[in-house]
């Protein structure tokens, strides 16, 4: 398996990813793939992974390993498992990911996603670290009447953020959405000049109607 871009003006290739993989499937659904790869970018110009980190320009080849494993679905917990880590241009990264879902309650559904993003540049004592965790509620109250509520906290910018969505479906082809959105900064006092405590807020109304 193998992509390949290059720069259609000077003709050089600006990255490829390739390398083998395997992917399995079991009789009791349990599924999943593992592959090694090699990776080579062509930074022309130096970019910020955040304030802290910087990838300098330069040619990189770089090897890693990938995986995911996902746990057999229709059952009342199941969970998508996922990894990548090796070399990341002239450091490496670790990153590592669960996203359950538990349906245990009829019309209920309570799922999430939990992360661990770890990259370090141990030649320029640079590191960018990115968890990051999210909780979703989806509920089916009625025919007409359904709810759903996220709630997140990203490291990578120290941010978290609620989303809380009400659809109201009166009829066929008509959809009335109540959604309220709330940002907040959690780390302040690390930025200058220091953001305020709210990142956002918003509350919304929409309307879908399909003509017949």
């Amino acid at each position: 398996d193998g992509r390949f871009y290059g720069d259609v003006v000077t003709k050089e290739l600006q990255s490829f990813e390739t390398g083998p993989g395997w992917e399995f499937t079991a009789k009791s659904g349990l599924s999943g793939r593992f592959g090694p790869k090699l990776m080579f970018e062509n930074v022309t110009e130096p970019f910020e992974l955040t304030a802290e980190a910087v990838v300098p320009a330069g040619r990189y080849l770089f090897p890693g390993l990938d995986f995911m494993i996902q746990t057999p679905p229709g059952r009342y917990l199941s969970a998508r498992i996922r990894g990548d880590v090796g070399s990341y241009y002239d450091g490496w990264r670790v990153s590592l990911g669960v996203t359950p879902i538990w349906s245990g309650i009829p019309d209920l559904e309570i799922g999430g996603i939990f992360e661990y993003n770890l990259v370090r540049f141990p030649g320029r004592g640079q590191e960018y670290f990115a968890p990051l965790a999210q909780l979703n509620l989806m509920a089916t109250l009625s025919v007409k009447f359904a709810a759903s509520a996220l709630v997140q906290y990203n490291g990578a910018d120290d941010t978290f953020i609620a989303n809380v969505r009400l659809r109201f479906n009166p009829r066929e082809g008509t959809d009335v959405y109540l959604v309220y959105n709330e940002g907040l900064n959690t780390n302040r006092m690390d930025r200058f000049p220091e953001p305020p405590l709210r990142a956002g807020r918003t509350l919304a109304l929409k309307i879908n109607y399909t003509f017949h």
